[in-house]
């Protein structure tokens, strides 16, 4: 193989596991809306990655009332977001799961509340986020 073609080689393998393990830059913290079957409010995702490892934090409001979470999973695959999070809600353990995808400094997901003991349905619906800060 002549030296040009091992270099050709070389390069096309380099942009081939560039490209493989590329992720877009996720962390921030995102600002916005989620509204439901019944209700509507504020919304705010914040990402963290350390050492290859992602942290998520996910705040919400009903009316005047802020909500913290506890994030139980988290999956990031690219531009993708998976995320499951519990929090107490009017004396009710609740859980949802979040599923969405960035774009453009965007996050755009619909979500899915069941009660944590029995896993009926409370509430679904949608929710989009700007980021604010990286």
């Amino acid at each position: 193989m002549s030296w040009q073609a091992a270099w050709a080689q070389i390069g096309i393998t380099f942009c081939f596991l560039f490209s493989a393990s590329a992720q877009p830059d996720l962390v921030g913290s995102y600002q916005g809306k989620w509204e439901g079957m019944t209700a509507s409010g504020d919304f705010e995702l914040t990402l963290q990655q350390q050492d290859g490892s992602w942290k998520a934090k996910v705040t919400f409001s009903i009316g005047e009332t802020a909500v913290a979470t506890t994030v139980s999973e988290l999956k990031v695959d690219g531009g993708d977001l998976e995320i499951t999070y519990v929090f107490e809600l009017g004396g009710v353990k609740l859980q949802s799961r979040l599923k969405g995808s960035f774009r453009n400094g965007e996050f755009s997901g619909k979500y899915r509340t069941q009660t944590l003991a029995e896993g009926s349905l409370v509430d679904e619906g949608s929710c989009t986020a700007k980021r604010t800060t990286a």
